[in-house]
């Protein structure tokens, strides 16, 4: 797809990166899908944004004076290609972390998921795939989930990283993070298909839609929601993958859709994002953004938050969408806003990461990190701050004093 070409290997240099946050509390219809904590009693986001809604922002305190409490550094990946080579590092789009079991799990663009300690970033294992992991990590029990520009959703050990399976879809990447409750698993991939697995990698059904994806999947009430590049955002049965409705947002629809309070919000290429009813796919109201929009908005007390490619941030109100402030960020972003603690972070392509107030839009801090650009969202939990950047720098940060 046009990503490929689009997105370029910055200059690499060391980079120091932190991002703020702490739990989306729940009110009313917005309770969170996913417990806050496993059984263990530790912090628990297993995928990306949290939960099967997409609406989970992050667990715990928020650093006001973040410090380094651990980093380490991922490997490279270097592919040629037609006009030259291009090499992968860091943790690309989404690229969020998942943490479970006081263990961190990060997908490396250097085709590696890393399994850390959460609190002293010590190495637990390492899983090297065919090709850059673009997704985030679903942990789904005992075992991981996670897409490969390789072509392939790989299954690996959550205890010691081996590998369990690997599905095909149909030669195409897998950029769509999945989503698991029970015992199936649903994601999108680059072939144009939705697909729902068990934990064999037993394909249950697949259902194509008309464009590759790479949306990732909410799963709320029994229904799968997804973007695609044909337009469209499908709504099927969670159960063997009958269409429901389908709404046109007119463009490729990467953004996850985020279901809060039996409504849809996504974004799209064309710069909308939409607000649609989760039961009948009706529009409900539309937003016109400066530029396209790539990242999953963030949905929380009411409001919603979404970047945008012209460097802008808008606050809607989650009812009617009319705006509530925005806020210029200098650069184009396709990361996802982190909404916690009364704040909202998110990082630019010219390597800003950005905190503002979540109330009014004014700028709490702003970090800039010269020679690389910020497309990963944090994994926020247990007090501190996971995120990766695209140097290929992984952070761990906490309070400092």
């Amino acid at each position: 797809m046009h990503r490929r070409q689009f997105c370029v290997q910055l200059g690499a240099s060391a980079a120091w990166l932190a991002l703020l946050g702490v739990p989306l509390r729940p009110r009313g219809a917005m309770a969170q899908l996913a417990a806050p904590t496993g059984p263990d009693g530790l912090p628990s986001l297993p995928t990306f944004r949290g939960n099967a809604a997409r609406s989970l922002q992050g667990l715990g305190a928020v650093p006001r004076s973040p410090r380094l409490r651990w980093s380490f550094t991922t490997g490279t990946h270097v592919e040629t290609m037609s006009w030259g080579q291009r090499t992968w590092k860091g943790t690309g789009w989404s690229g969020q972390a998942a943490i479970a079991g006081g263990r961190v799990y990060v997908p490396g663009l250097d085709g590696v998921c890393y399994c850390r300690n959460a609190d002293s970033g010590e190495p637990v294992w390492e899983a090297r795939v065919g090709d850059s992991i673009k997704s985030s990590v679903c942990h789904w029990g005992d075992r991981l989930l996670f897409g490969s520009r390789d072509d392939n959703l790989h299954c690996v050990s959550a205890v010691d990283g081996s590998l369990l399976w690997s599905l095909s879809c149909g030669g195409k990447d897998v950029d769509s993070t999945p989503v698991a409750i029970g015992q199936r698993a649903w994601f999108g991939a680059e072939d144009t298909h939705v697909y729902c697995v068990d934990p064999d990698g037993t394909v249950l059904w697949r259902r194509p839609t008309g464009g590759s994806i790479e949306s990732s999947p909410s799963v709320v009430d029994g229904r799968v929601y997804i973007g695609s590049y044909d337009g469209q955002l499908h709504c099927l049965g969670a159960d063997d993958g009958s269409p429901l409705w389908r709404f046109p947002t007119g463009d490729d629809t990467d953004s996850s859709p985020v279901v809060v309070d039996g409504r849809v919000f996504v974004g799209c290429e064309n710069g909308f994002l939409y607000c649609v009813d989760a039961e009948t796919g009706a529009r409900i109201w539309r937003f016109r953004a400066a530029a396209g929009v790539w990242g999953t908005p963030a949905v929380v007390a009411g409001r919603v938050y979404i970047g945008d490619d012209a460097g802008l941030l808008h606050c809607l109100a989650a009812s009617d969408g009319a705006v509530i402030w925005r806020a210029s960020l200098g650069s184009g972003t396709w990361a996802s806003p982190t909404v916690v603690d009364g704040c909202v972070v998110i990082g630019d392509w010219d390597g800003r990461l950005h905190c503002l107030s979540a109330s009014d839009g004014s700028s709490i801090w702003v970090r800039p990190h010269a020679g690389t650009y910020i497309v990963s969202s944090a994994c926020i939990a247990g007090n501190r701050i996971y995120i990766g950047v695209r140097d290929g720098t992984f952070y761990c940060l906490e309070d400092g004093p």
